[in-house]
């Protein structure tokens, strides 16, 4: 699939007065709409126009955190982060870097709620582990005498 930038508003005006007819344009080049012209791209439909007022994700998408983890409480939220995890997986570097997630409890009550949900995540196949020692990047951070336990996922975890 080739690659093409969004269109800007100036240029959608060009393209009104071009003899170029486009079926589907998707106003909004951020994580929805590019996501949307790609899974249609992926479908063959020809002719999808991703607009966008600036550039490819200028708006929230842009500014966002980009966190992404499969360690969710409920079943159906772990089986849906699989199938997102497979998908950042093949679209690789630049795109995606696997750098783990880490969650920290900081009561008993709390620690109990984590372990359970871990192993239903390692029963759903996801590689979570208890961690014993805090990675270095999160000493001074956190203090321990202020952590029950701790569970990590995909990777290592890296604090930012």
């Amino acid at each position: 699939m080739a690659r093409r930038n969004a269109i800007t508003l100036p240029q959608t005006l060009e393209l009104r007065q071009s003899s170029t007819v486009t079926r589907i344009v998707i106003a909004g080049a951020g994580a929805i709409g590019a996501s949307i012209a790609y899974h249609l791209a992926l479908l063959g439909v020809p002719d999808v126009v991703l607009c966008d007022r600036a550039e490819i994700a200028s708006g929230a998408t842009g500014k966002a955190m980009g966190g992404f983890r499969q360690q969710f409480s409920t079943g159906p939220e772990v089986r849906l982060a699989q199938e997102s995890a497979k998908l950042f997986r093949e679209l690789g570097q630049p795109l995606f870097e696997a750098v783990g997630y880490l969650f920290l409890a900081t009561t008993e009550p709390g620690w109990t709620r984590l372990r359970a949900r871990a192993e239903l995540q390692r029963a759903l196949g996801v590689p979570v582990e208890e961690v014993d020692e805090l990675p270095y990047t999160c000493v001074g951070l956190i203090h321990p005498k202020y952590t029950r336990g701790a569970t990590g996922a995909d990777g290592k975890a890296v604090a930012v």
